[in-house]
């Protein structure tokens, strides 16, 4: 998850951590950008505006290094915002403010219909701060 806001990241985090999900964040698109490097994930969770760049450019340049997992925007933009319509031509859009519930349903969707090829794999966490989603329940 890549947030600049501390109350979102441990909102989310909390939200994800009790669904089952690993997480990892980073807060800015520099950070990001170096664990993506590094590792593959399962989903990007991105905030649309970050201190140091635009999630949408985080996203396109993610897909530009292969990264192939879906990405989530959380805003807090509403609709009609020039962002917004970037963000839903490159990913999906989960507004902030609504229920947990929303951004779960997303994530579930995503991650638990993704191909095995696309789920990150089982070395040792990351200690950058970026989101890895990998589901910890079991599934099937």
């Amino acid at each position: 998850m890549v947030d600049d806001s501390e109350i979102v990241i441990e909102s989310v985090r909390r939200w994800l951590k009790l669904d089952g999900y690993e997480v990892v964040v980073a807060t800015n698109c520099a950070e990001a950008k170096a664990a993506a490097s590094r590792r593959r994930f399962a989903a990007h969770i991105l905030d649309l505006e970050l201190a140091d760049g635009l999630g949408v450019d985080l996203a396109l340049w993610m897909k530009s290094e292969g990264h192939t997992a879906d990405t989530i925007f959380y805003t807090g933009h509403s609709l009609g915002h020039c962002l917004l319509e970037q963000a839903e031509r490159v990913g999906h859009v989960v507004t902030k403010g609504t229920s947990p519930h929303a951004l779960l349903r997303t994530l579930r969707a995503l991650v638990d219909t993704s191909s095995e090829s696309r789920k990150p794999d089982k070395a040792a966490p990351l200690r950058s701060q970026y989101i890895r989603l990998a589901p910890t329940r079991k599934t099937g």
